[in-house]
Protein backbone atom coordinates (compact mmCIF):
# COMPACT_ATOMS: atom_id res chain seq x y z
CA UNK A 1 0.00 0.00 0.00
CA UNK A 2 1.24 3.41 -0.95
CA UNK A 3 2.42 5.61 2.11
CA UNK A 4 1.16 9.31 0.98
CA UNK A 5 2.10 12.14 3.10
CA UNK A 6 -0.22 15.25 2.30
CA UNK A 7 1.55 18.53 2.24
CA UNK A 8 -0.95 21.56 2.93
CA UNK A 9 0.18 25.05 1.96
CA UNK A 10 -1.57 27.31 4.11
CA UNK A 11 -1.51 31.36 4.37
CA UNK A 12 -1.67 33.25 7.27
CA UNK A 13 -4.03 35.78 5.05
CA UNK A 14 -5.76 35.53 2.28
CA UNK A 15 -3.25 36.77 -0.07
CA UNK A 16 0.56 36.58 0.19
CA UNK A 17 2.41 39.71 -0.71
CA UNK A 18 6.34 39.31 -2.29
CA UNK A 19 7.05 42.94 -1.87
CA UNK A 20 9.86 42.94 0.16
CA UNK A 21 13.43 43.73 0.90
CA UNK A 22 15.84 42.69 -1.13
CA UNK A 23 18.36 39.72 0.68
CA UNK A 24 21.57 38.33 0.07
CA UNK A 25 21.89 34.56 -0.32
CA UNK A 26 23.40 33.66 3.21
CA UNK A 27 24.50 30.01 2.42
CA UNK A 28 26.87 31.78 -0.38
CA UNK A 29 29.96 32.49 0.62
CA UNK A 30 30.23 34.94 4.07
CA UNK A 31 26.37 36.44 4.21
CA UNK A 32 25.76 36.42 0.85
CA UNK A 33 29.46 37.61 -0.23
CA UNK A 34 32.53 35.77 -1.98
CA UNK A 35 35.83 37.99 -2.26
CA UNK A 36 38.86 36.18 -3.87
CA UNK A 37 42.31 37.40 -3.84
CA UNK A 38 45.10 35.54 -6.12
CA UNK A 39 48.30 36.05 -4.76
CA UNK A 40 48.24 39.56 -4.31
CA UNK A 41 47.49 40.30 -8.01
CA UNK A 42 44.58 42.71 -9.00
CA UNK A 43 41.88 40.98 -11.16
CA UNK A 44 37.91 41.09 -12.17
CA UNK A 45 35.28 38.97 -13.40
CA UNK A 46 34.45 39.43 -16.72
CA UNK A 47 32.01 36.69 -17.72
CA UNK A 48 29.85 33.99 -15.88
CA UNK A 49 28.34 30.66 -16.88
CA UNK A 50 26.87 27.80 -14.57
CA UNK A 51 27.56 24.12 -15.50
CA UNK A 52 24.21 21.87 -15.31
CA UNK A 53 25.74 20.23 -11.73
CA UNK A 54 25.10 24.14 -10.30
CA UNK A 55 29.08 25.00 -10.46
CA UNK A 56 29.92 28.69 -11.36
CA UNK A 57 32.76 29.20 -14.10
CA UNK A 58 34.30 32.83 -13.98
CA UNK A 59 36.67 34.25 -16.80
CA UNK A 60 38.29 37.05 -15.95
CA UNK A 61 41.40 39.22 -16.04
CA UNK A 62 44.38 40.71 -13.86
CA UNK A 63 44.35 44.41 -13.46
CA UNK A 64 47.57 46.59 -13.81
CA UNK A 65 48.15 49.26 -11.73
CA UNK A 66 46.08 51.60 -12.49
CA UNK A 67 43.00 49.41 -13.23
CA UNK A 68 43.02 48.27 -16.35
CA UNK A 69 42.68 45.01 -17.95
CA UNK A 70 46.47 43.37 -18.12
CA UNK A 71 47.78 40.82 -19.81
CA UNK A 72 47.02 37.38 -17.76
CA UNK A 73 43.63 34.93 -18.38
CA UNK A 74 41.92 33.81 -15.32
CA UNK A 75 39.40 30.82 -15.30
CA UNK A 76 38.08 30.17 -11.81
CA UNK A 77 35.41 27.48 -10.66
CA UNK A 78 33.29 27.76 -7.45
CA UNK A 79 30.81 25.37 -5.98
CA UNK A 80 27.57 26.29 -5.34
CA UNK A 81 28.26 27.24 -1.75
CA UNK A 82 30.90 29.99 -3.55
CA UNK A 83 33.64 28.29 -2.24
CA UNK A 84 37.01 27.80 -5.07
CA UNK A 85 36.19 24.42 -6.78
CA UNK A 86 39.96 22.46 -5.77
CA UNK A 87 38.76 19.62 -8.50
CA UNK A 88 39.70 21.98 -11.11
CA UNK A 89 43.05 22.26 -11.91
CA UNK A 90 43.46 20.85 -8.00
CA UNK A 91 43.40 25.16 -7.01
CA UNK A 92 40.32 26.18 -8.02
CA UNK A 93 41.53 28.37 -10.47
CA UNK A 94 44.10 28.64 -13.73
CA UNK A 95 45.85 31.31 -15.48
CA UNK A 96 47.33 31.81 -18.60
CA UNK A 97 49.98 34.37 -19.70
CA UNK A 98 49.71 36.40 -22.31
CA UNK A 99 46.09 36.61 -22.47
CA UNK A 100 42.66 38.11 -21.63
CA UNK A 101 39.20 36.28 -20.71
CA UNK A 102 36.11 38.03 -21.50
CA UNK A 103 33.47 35.62 -22.29
CA UNK A 104 32.72 32.20 -21.02
CA UNK A 105 29.98 29.23 -21.91
CA UNK A 106 29.35 26.00 -21.13
CA UNK A 107 29.16 23.14 -23.68
CA UNK A 108 26.73 20.54 -23.39
CA UNK A 109 29.10 18.19 -23.11
CA UNK A 110 30.56 19.92 -20.19
CA UNK A 111 33.67 21.69 -21.91
CA UNK A 112 34.42 25.17 -21.08
CA UNK A 113 35.03 27.49 -23.69
CA UNK A 114 36.26 31.17 -23.15
CA UNK A 115 37.03 33.80 -25.87
CA UNK A 116 39.31 36.84 -25.47
CA UNK A 117 42.90 37.28 -27.04
CA UNK A 118 46.26 36.45 -27.23
CA UNK A 119 48.72 39.31 -26.28
CA UNK A 120 51.79 38.73 -29.06
CA UNK A 121 54.52 41.86 -29.84
CA UNK A 122 52.19 44.67 -28.51
CA UNK A 123 48.85 43.38 -30.84
CA UNK A 124 45.90 41.33 -30.08
CA UNK A 125 44.80 38.40 -31.90
CA UNK A 126 40.59 37.01 -31.32
CA UNK A 127 40.97 33.74 -29.74
CA UNK A 128 38.80 31.06 -28.48
CA UNK A 129 40.05 28.79 -25.18
CA UNK A 130 38.55 25.38 -24.56
CA UNK A 131 39.44 23.80 -20.98
CA UNK A 132 38.18 20.22 -20.18
CA UNK A 133 35.86 19.88 -17.34
CA UNK A 134 38.61 19.68 -14.89
CA UNK A 135 40.46 22.93 -16.30
CA UNK A 136 42.65 21.07 -18.53
CA UNK A 137 43.51 22.41 -21.97
CA UNK A 138 41.44 20.47 -23.99
CA UNK A 139 44.05 19.48 -27.10
CA UNK A 140 41.65 17.89 -29.31
CA UNK A 141 40.42 21.48 -29.96
CA UNK A 142 42.86 24.20 -32.02
CA UNK A 143 46.50 23.91 -31.07
CA UNK A 144 46.72 23.07 -27.71
CA UNK A 145 43.22 24.04 -26.41
CA UNK A 146 43.58 27.73 -28.17
CA UNK A 147 42.47 28.93 -31.50
CA UNK A 148 43.51 32.34 -32.70
CA UNK A 149 42.22 34.19 -35.61
CA UNK A 150 44.40 37.95 -37.23
CA UNK A 151 41.03 39.65 -36.08
CA UNK A 152 41.91 41.79 -32.95
CA UNK A 153 39.34 40.76 -29.51
CA UNK A 154 36.67 38.40 -28.92
CA UNK A 155 34.16 40.23 -26.08
CA UNK A 156 31.10 37.36 -26.30
CA UNK A 157 30.74 33.90 -27.75
CA UNK A 158 27.79 31.68 -27.90
CA UNK A 159 27.53 28.09 -28.50
CA UNK A 160 24.95 26.71 -31.14
CA UNK A 161 22.70 23.52 -30.85
CA UNK A 162 25.23 21.96 -33.45
CA UNK A 163 28.16 22.22 -31.29
CA UNK A 164 29.78 25.58 -33.29
CA UNK A 165 31.12 28.26 -31.45
CA UNK A 166 29.86 31.49 -32.73
CA UNK A 167 32.36 34.77 -31.43
CA UNK A 168 32.27 38.41 -31.98
CA UNK A 169 34.69 41.52 -30.25
CA UNK A 170 36.23 44.06 -32.35
CA UNK A 171 38.44 47.01 -31.87
CA UNK A 172 37.59 48.87 -34.71
CA UNK A 173 34.76 47.31 -36.72
CA UNK A 174 32.32 44.39 -35.48
CA UNK A 175 34.58 41.29 -35.90
CA UNK A 176 33.08 37.57 -35.93
CA UNK A 177 33.32 34.53 -36.25
CA UNK A 178 32.22 30.87 -36.40
CA UNK A 179 34.46 27.70 -35.56
CA UNK A 180 33.63 23.46 -35.73
CA UNK A 181 33.90 21.60 -33.09
CA UNK A 182 37.47 21.18 -33.71
CA UNK A 183 38.28 24.67 -33.59
CA UNK A 184 38.69 25.43 -36.86
CA UNK A 185 37.08 28.11 -39.09
CA UNK A 186 33.41 27.25 -40.50
CA UNK A 187 34.76 27.88 -43.97
CA UNK A 188 30.52 27.75 -45.08
CA UNK A 189 30.20 30.61 -42.54
CA UNK A 190 30.52 34.19 -43.84
CA UNK A 191 34.02 35.15 -45.83
CA UNK A 192 35.94 31.81 -44.98
CA UNK A 193 34.52 31.72 -41.42
CA UNK A 194 35.07 34.99 -40.13
CA UNK A 195 34.08 39.11 -41.48
CA UNK A 196 33.70 42.27 -40.44
CA UNK A 197 30.57 44.69 -40.21
CA UNK A 198 31.51 48.63 -40.87
CA UNK A 199 29.40 51.37 -39.05
CA UNK A 200 29.32 55.15 -39.38
CA UNK A 201 32.22 56.39 -37.55
CA UNK A 202 34.44 53.46 -38.39
CA UNK A 203 35.72 52.59 -34.56
CA UNK A 204 32.70 50.12 -33.08
CA UNK A 205 33.03 46.92 -31.60
CA UNK A 206 30.45 43.85 -30.35
CA UNK A 207 29.43 43.73 -26.49
CA UNK A 208 27.23 41.19 -26.93
CA UNK A 209 26.43 38.13 -29.22
CA UNK A 210 23.03 36.65 -28.94
CA UNK A 211 21.67 33.21 -30.55
CA UNK A 212 18.28 33.57 -31.62
CA UNK A 213 16.01 30.42 -31.05
CA UNK A 214 16.62 29.95 -34.96
CA UNK A 215 20.43 30.40 -34.19
CA UNK A 216 20.69 33.76 -36.41
CA UNK A 217 23.18 35.49 -34.28
CA UNK A 218 22.41 39.00 -32.57
CA UNK A 219 25.45 41.54 -32.59
CA UNK A 220 24.75 44.48 -30.06
CA UNK A 221 27.90 46.84 -29.44
CA UNK A 222 29.17 50.39 -29.61
CA UNK A 223 30.11 52.96 -32.35
CA UNK A 224 32.61 55.75 -31.07
CA UNK A 225 31.81 58.94 -31.94
CA UNK A 226 34.69 61.80 -31.93
CA UNK A 227 34.29 64.73 -33.74
CA UNK A 228 36.08 67.41 -31.19
CA UNK A 229 37.25 67.29 -27.28
CA UNK A 230 33.66 68.65 -26.53
CA UNK A 231 31.78 65.85 -28.98
CA UNK A 232 32.19 62.80 -28.64
CA UNK A 233 31.00 59.26 -26.87
CA UNK A 234 29.14 55.50 -28.14
CA UNK A 235 26.20 55.36 -30.24
CA UNK A 236 24.40 51.97 -30.50
CA UNK A 237 25.46 49.53 -33.40
CA UNK A 238 23.00 46.29 -33.45
CA UNK A 239 23.47 43.81 -36.00
CA UNK A 240 21.61 40.12 -37.23
CA UNK A 241 23.39 37.94 -39.21
CA UNK A 242 22.11 34.67 -40.71
CA UNK A 243 23.07 31.54 -39.99
CA UNK A 244 25.16 31.54 -42.97
CA UNK A 245 27.29 34.66 -41.79
CA UNK A 246 25.48 37.11 -44.09
CA UNK A 247 23.65 39.94 -43.19
CA UNK A 248 20.27 39.32 -42.33
CA UNK A 249 17.85 41.67 -44.60
CA UNK A 250 14.96 41.60 -43.10
CA UNK A 251 16.33 43.05 -40.06
CA UNK A 252 15.78 46.22 -40.34
CA UNK A 253 15.77 46.00 -44.02
CA UNK A 254 19.33 45.98 -43.95
CA UNK A 255 20.62 43.39 -41.67
CA UNK A 256 22.17 46.75 -39.02
CA UNK A 257 19.87 49.01 -37.13
CA UNK A 258 21.78 52.26 -35.48
CA UNK A 259 20.91 55.07 -32.73
CA UNK A 260 22.65 58.09 -32.20
CA UNK A 261 22.56 59.59 -28.47
CA UNK A 262 23.62 63.04 -29.29
CA UNK A 263 26.66 63.46 -26.73
CA UNK A 264 26.58 59.33 -26.64
CA UNK A 265 26.00 56.78 -24.18
CA UNK A 266 28.18 54.15 -22.04
CA UNK A 267 28.73 50.71 -23.44
CA UNK A 268 25.27 48.89 -24.52
CA UNK A 269 24.53 45.26 -23.73
CA UNK A 270 21.69 43.39 -24.73
CA UNK A 271 19.45 40.10 -23.90
CA UNK A 272 16.74 38.38 -25.90
CA UNK A 273 13.23 38.06 -24.04
CA UNK A 274 11.88 34.71 -24.38
CA UNK A 275 9.58 36.15 -27.32
CA UNK A 276 12.70 37.14 -29.35
CA UNK A 277 12.10 40.61 -29.26
CA UNK A 278 15.30 42.30 -28.20
CA UNK A 279 16.48 44.39 -25.20
CA UNK A 280 19.16 46.94 -24.75
CA UNK A 281 20.59 48.61 -22.06
CA UNK A 282 23.74 51.03 -20.93
CA UNK A 283 24.47 53.82 -18.32
CA UNK A 284 22.77 56.52 -20.37
CA UNK A 285 21.21 59.50 -17.85
CA UNK A 286 20.63 56.83 -15.53
CA UNK A 287 19.74 53.94 -17.20
CA UNK A 288 19.00 53.53 -21.19
CA UNK A 289 16.59 50.62 -21.97
CA UNK A 290 15.23 49.57 -25.15
CA UNK A 291 13.33 47.35 -27.07
CA UNK A 292 13.40 46.30 -30.69
CA UNK A 293 10.82 43.78 -32.53
CA UNK A 294 12.11 40.50 -34.32
CA UNK A 295 12.38 43.02 -37.53
CA UNK A 296 14.65 45.53 -35.79
CA UNK A 297 12.16 48.17 -35.56
CA UNK A 298 12.19 49.87 -32.32
CA UNK A 299 8.99 48.43 -29.63
CA UNK A 300 7.07 51.80 -29.13
CA UNK A 301 4.91 49.67 -26.64
CA UNK A 302 8.35 49.59 -24.45
CA UNK A 303 8.77 52.05 -21.99
CA UNK A 304 7.92 55.52 -23.60
CA UNK A 305 7.84 55.46 -27.19
CA UNK A 306 10.83 52.36 -26.76
CA UNK A 307 12.79 53.32 -23.97
CA UNK A 308 13.29 54.24 -20.46
CA UNK A 309 15.67 56.73 -19.57
CA UNK A 310 14.80 56.15 -15.76
CA UNK A 311 17.34 57.68 -12.85
CA UNK A 312 17.63 56.04 -9.68
CA UNK A 313 17.43 58.10 -6.77
CA UNK A 314 20.39 59.99 -8.41
CA UNK A 315 22.69 56.99 -7.99
CA UNK A 316 23.71 57.44 -11.93
CA UNK A 317 24.15 53.71 -12.33
CA UNK A 318 26.24 52.07 -14.85
CA UNK A 319 24.78 49.20 -16.86
CA UNK A 320 26.97 46.26 -17.04
CA UNK A 321 24.49 42.84 -17.40
CA UNK A 322 21.15 42.32 -18.62
CA UNK A 323 19.00 38.63 -18.04
CA UNK A 324 15.26 38.13 -17.58
CA UNK A 325 12.87 36.20 -14.39
CA UNK A 326 10.90 33.14 -15.74
CA UNK A 327 7.84 35.84 -15.41
CA UNK A 328 9.68 37.89 -17.94
CA UNK A 329 10.36 40.70 -15.88
CA UNK A 330 13.79 42.53 -16.69
CA UNK A 331 16.75 42.63 -14.62
CA UNK A 332 19.82 45.02 -14.86
CA UNK A 333 23.02 44.87 -13.33
CA UNK A 334 25.50 47.45 -12.77
CA UNK A 335 27.18 49.66 -10.29
CA UNK A 336 26.06 52.74 -8.53
CA UNK A 337 27.99 56.24 -8.61
CA UNK A 338 29.59 55.19 -5.16
CA UNK A 339 31.01 52.20 -6.77
CA UNK A 340 28.44 49.53 -5.05
CA UNK A 341 26.43 46.47 -6.59
CA UNK A 342 23.46 47.26 -7.94
CA UNK A 343 20.57 45.69 -9.70
CA UNK A 344 17.27 47.35 -11.22
CA UNK A 345 14.38 45.53 -12.07
CA UNK A 346 11.80 46.28 -14.95
CA UNK A 347 7.94 45.33 -15.58
CA UNK A 348 7.63 43.33 -18.86
CA UNK A 349 6.26 47.12 -20.14
CA UNK A 350 9.69 48.53 -19.81
CA UNK A 351 8.92 50.64 -16.88
CA UNK A 352 10.52 50.37 -12.95
CA UNK A 353 9.03 47.60 -11.01
CA UNK A 354 8.48 49.06 -7.81
CA UNK A 355 7.38 45.60 -6.08
CA UNK A 356 11.08 44.90 -5.90
CA UNK A 357 12.90 46.37 -3.10
CA UNK A 358 10.06 48.99 -2.57
CA UNK A 359 12.19 50.90 -5.03
CA UNK A 360 12.58 48.98 -8.60
CA UNK A 361 16.35 48.49 -7.11
CA UNK A 362 18.55 47.43 -4.33
CA UNK A 363 22.45 48.19 -4.14
CA UNK A 364 25.26 46.29 -2.22
CA UNK A 365 28.34 47.80 -0.73
CA UNK A 366 30.35 44.60 -0.03
CA UNK A 367 33.05 46.12 1.86
CA UNK A 368 33.09 49.13 3.55
CA UNK A 369 34.56 51.92 1.58
CA UNK A 370 35.65 49.41 -1.39
CA UNK A 371 35.04 50.00 -5.20
CA UNK A 372 32.33 47.67 -6.09
CA UNK A 373 32.21 47.21 -9.83
CA UNK A 374 29.44 44.34 -11.28
CA UNK A 375 30.18 43.34 -14.46
CA UNK A 376 28.41 40.25 -15.50
CA UNK A 377 25.22 38.32 -14.20
CA UNK A 378 23.87 34.94 -14.13
CA UNK A 379 20.18 33.72 -13.38
CA UNK A 380 20.15 30.54 -11.23
CA UNK A 381 17.52 27.97 -11.81
CA UNK A 382 16.10 28.53 -9.26
CA UNK A 383 15.64 32.32 -9.64
CA UNK A 384 18.66 33.74 -7.50
CA UNK A 385 20.81 35.95 -8.91
CA UNK A 386 24.51 36.13 -9.21
CA UNK A 387 26.33 39.29 -9.89
CA UNK A 388 30.10 39.12 -10.13
CA UNK A 389 32.93 41.83 -10.73
CA UNK A 390 35.49 42.92 -8.59
CA UNK A 391 36.10 44.85 -4.82
CA UNK A 392 39.02 46.66 -5.06
CA UNK A 393 42.01 44.04 -6.27
CA UNK A 394 39.41 41.10 -5.56
CA UNK A 395 37.25 39.02 -7.83
CA UNK A 396 34.04 39.84 -6.09
CA UNK A 397 30.41 37.75 -6.36
CA UNK A 398 27.07 38.23 -4.62
CA UNK A 399 24.05 35.90 -4.85
CA UNK A 400 21.13 37.27 -4.00
CA UNK A 401 18.02 35.32 -3.28
CA UNK A 402 15.22 35.66 -5.47
CA UNK A 403 11.90 33.64 -3.55
CA UNK A 404 9.71 34.63 -1.07
CA UNK A 405 10.67 36.29 1.26
CA UNK A 406 13.16 37.69 -0.52
CA UNK A 407 13.18 39.20 -4.24
CA UNK A 408 9.77 39.44 -4.99
CA UNK A 409 8.20 38.65 -8.37
CA UNK A 410 4.43 39.45 -7.89
CA UNK A 411 1.63 38.36 -5.49
CA UNK A 412 0.42 34.76 -5.34
CA UNK A 413 -3.22 34.18 -4.15
CA UNK A 414 -3.94 31.60 -1.77
CA UNK A 415 -7.21 31.92 0.28
CA UNK A 416 -7.13 30.93 4.21
CA UNK A 417 -6.24 27.28 5.79
CA UNK A 418 -6.67 26.05 9.28
CA UNK A 419 -4.46 23.69 9.09
CA UNK A 420 -0.64 24.36 10.33
CA UNK A 421 1.83 24.00 7.29
CA UNK A 422 3.42 20.99 7.12
CA UNK A 423 6.86 22.41 5.45
CA UNK A 424 10.07 20.25 7.14
CA UNK A 425 11.27 17.82 8.51
CA UNK A 426 8.64 16.13 6.55
CA UNK A 427 10.07 12.51 5.00
CA UNK A 428 8.88 11.22 1.93
CA UNK A 429 9.27 8.34 1.02
CA UNK A 430 7.66 7.21 -2.24
CA UNK A 431 4.83 9.80 -3.01
CA UNK A 432 3.23 13.15 -1.63
CA UNK A 433 -0.09 14.70 -2.04
CA UNK A 434 0.73 19.00 -1.98
CA UNK A 435 -2.94 20.82 -1.39
CA UNK A 436 -3.47 24.19 -1.68
CA UNK A 437 -6.14 26.32 -2.51
CA UNK A 438 -6.54 28.87 -5.32
CA UNK A 439 -8.21 32.00 -4.35
CA UNK A 440 -9.13 32.71 -8.84
CA UNK A 441 -8.42 30.78 -11.61
CA UNK A 442 -4.22 30.50 -12.49
CA UNK A 443 -1.59 29.42 -14.37
CA UNK A 444 0.04 27.05 -12.12
CA UNK A 445 3.96 25.15 -12.73
CA UNK A 446 5.52 23.15 -9.83
CA UNK A 447 9.02 22.29 -9.83
CA UNK A 448 11.35 20.60 -7.53
CA UNK A 449 14.79 21.74 -6.96
CA UNK A 450 17.94 19.93 -5.20
CA UNK A 451 19.77 22.59 -3.28
CA UNK A 452 22.24 23.17 -5.79
CA UNK A 453 19.19 25.63 -7.17
CA UNK A 454 19.15 22.58 -10.19
CA UNK A 455 15.35 21.11 -11.26
CA UNK A 456 15.26 17.54 -9.66
CA UNK A 457 11.85 17.09 -10.97
CA UNK A 458 9.04 18.76 -13.29
CA UNK A 459 5.54 18.67 -11.63
CA UNK A 460 3.64 20.99 -13.42
CA UNK A 461 3.97 23.57 -16.58
CA UNK A 462 1.84 26.62 -16.81
CA UNK A 463 -1.32 24.39 -16.16
CA UNK A 464 -4.49 26.47 -15.71
CA UNK A 465 -6.11 25.59 -12.38
CA UNK A 466 -9.64 26.74 -11.08
CA UNK A 467 -10.23 28.33 -8.06
CA UNK A 468 -10.93 25.93 -4.96
CA UNK A 469 -9.08 23.53 -3.29
CA UNK A 470 -6.53 21.30 -5.93
CA UNK A 471 -4.65 18.10 -4.77
CA UNK A 472 -1.53 17.41 -6.86
CA UNK A 473 0.19 14.09 -6.36
CA UNK A 474 3.82 13.52 -6.44
CA UNK A 475 5.54 10.53 -7.30
CA UNK A 476 9.06 10.86 -6.00
CA UNK A 477 10.45 7.55 -5.87
CA UNK A 478 13.17 8.44 -8.56
CA UNK A 479 14.57 11.49 -6.55
CA UNK A 480 17.90 10.37 -4.14
CA UNK A 481 17.38 10.61 -0.27
CA UNK A 482 18.02 14.22 0.51
CA UNK A 483 16.58 17.78 1.53
CA UNK A 484 14.41 19.01 -1.81
CA UNK A 485 12.86 22.46 -2.22
CA UNK A 486 9.17 22.72 -4.13
CA UNK A 487 8.48 25.98 -6.46
CA UNK A 488 5.46 26.56 -6.67
CA UNK A 489 4.88 29.64 -9.30
CA UNK A 490 1.93 31.20 -10.81
CA UNK A 491 3.47 33.14 -13.42
CA UNK A 492 3.03 36.55 -11.15
CA UNK A 493 4.60 35.02 -7.61
CA UNK A 494 6.01 32.07 -6.11
CA UNK A 495 6.19 30.10 -3.17
CA UNK A 496 8.61 27.60 -1.57
CA UNK A 497 8.18 24.14 0.70
CA UNK A 498 10.79 22.35 1.40
CA UNK A 499 10.63 18.39 1.99
CA UNK A 500 12.83 15.54 2.91
CA UNK A 501 13.06 12.58 0.68
CA UNK A 502 13.85 9.64 2.41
Amino acid sequence: MKKIILLSVAMISGTLCFAQKVQLDSTFGINGIVLTRLKGISCEAKSIALQTNGKIVITGVTKDLYGNPDSTLLLLRYDCTGALDTSFNHIGYLSIPNARGNSVAIQSDGKIVAGGCIVKHGGTYFTIFRFNENGSADTTFGIKGIKKTNFSMVNSIAIQSNGKIVAAGGTGFFEYARFNIDGSLDSSYARGGKDTILYKWRWSKVTSLLLQKDQKAVLVGSDFMYQDADLNGLNLAIARVDTNGKLDHRFNKTGKQYKDFLLGAGQFYGGLQKDGKLVVTSDFYGTLLLRYRIDGTIDSSFGINGMDTSSRAGMAPTAAAIAFQQDNKILIGGSTWKNDFLLIRYDTSGLPDTSFNHSSFASFDLNKGSNDIALTMVLQPNGKIILAGYSDSAIALIRINNTSGSIATGTLNFTVQKQKPLIFPNPIHDEAMLQYTLEKEEQISINIFDLNGRIAKKILSNQTQSAGIQKQEMNLADLKSGTYIIHISNGDGDMEVKIVKE
